[in-house]
């Protein structure tokens, strides 16, 4: 709406309504009824789209209704310009998760349901939506409240990577597990939360004959064995799978092999460091092998 510039019987003075001036001969504006009916709907539409009733003599409805719901659009998710937002959008999108689900069915995850908290029931098959339905910084966290396996993976043409590593991957939550997931980008989806304390660094892993288990406090386990050659003395070291970043607090070992009876076998420990050992091994065996296990533990 603007002046009604395009009357010119309405005689605006600088483009806006005067009084006129008596002693000058310029006379007072005049409203023409369009205009008059024009700035009344206007007003009315407000009103209306509040859902109030318009009332000749309550002069309080237009206040009123810019206080209320109906009047204000809530944007469409993922809205990025500068229109001003509803509170319903900011909640939507900013601080608080915007709601809560449960779900007990496999199912591709709707781009809806960003922000929401994602109860999951049951041995289901949860997949992530195509990155094309949803902005940058949209996430779900993912909560496994039932007893069976619940897989979370990302859909055809996009990738699901734990934090620090850059394998595509799925992840299984078992019962009280967590995960938040959010979009990064392009086909790009990343993962954190409880779910991954095994794939952090902190719990760094070698499961094998020969190997390691590392845990958040520092402290180091690890494990291995060596094949000996009987009836006779051996030397040999050991170097640990990883070496402890400190020092290794101690080494024990065992033999391992079946002989006949009165076999001495007899192994003795030296040098230790924190990235191995030696080891001097002997036995009145006369044929066959045996070997030595040890585990060690260190930080």
């Amino acid at each position: 709406m603007d002046y009604p510039h395009s009357v010119h019987s309405v005689n605006l003075l600088n483009g806006k309504f005067t009084d006129g001036n008596p002693q000058t001969g310029l006379l007072p504006s005049r409203d023409t009824a369009s205009w008059s009916n024009a700035v009344t709907d206007e007003l009315l539409g407000i009103i209306e789209a509040a859902g109030l009733t318009p009332t000749e003599g309550l002069n309080t409805q237009l206040l009123q209704a810019l206080r209320r719901t109906g009047v204000f659009t809530t944007l469409a998710q993922f809205d990025n310009s500068t229109v001003a937002a509803t509170s319903a959008f900011v909640q939507r999108a900013l601080g608080n998760f915007s709601g809560e689900v449960g779900i007990t069915t496999s199912q591709t995850l709707p781009a809806v349901l960003a922000g929401r908290i994602i109860n999951a029931g049951g041995t289901i098959t949860l997949t992530l939506p195509p990155g094309t339905t949803v902005a940058a910084g949209a996430s779900y966290q993912i909560n496994n409240v039932g007893v069976g396996i619940v897989t979370v993976q990302a859909g055809a043409g996009n990738n699901l990577f734990g934090i620090g590593n850059g394998t595509p991957r799925s992840f299984l939550l078992g019962s009280g597990d967590t995960i938040t997931i959010a979009f990064v980008g392009g086909t790009s989806w990343y993962a954190w939360g409880g779910v991954q304390l095994g794939a952090s660094a902190a719990f760094g892993s070698l499961l094998a004959s020969n190997g390691y288990q590392k845990l958040p406090s520092g402290l180091i386990i690890q494990w291995g064995g060596v094949a000996i050659i009987p009836y006779n003395t051996t030397n040999g070291s050991i170097t640990f799978p990883v070496s402890f970043n400190s020092q290794c607090f101690h080494v024990s070992h065992s033999c391992f092999g079946v002989y006949a009876t009165n076999i001495g076998i007899d192994i003795n420990l030296t040098n230790l460091t924190s990235g191995g050992f030696s080891y001097q091994a002997s036995t009145n065996a006369a044929s066959g092998t045996f070997s030595v296990r040890w585990i060690a533990i260190g930080n």
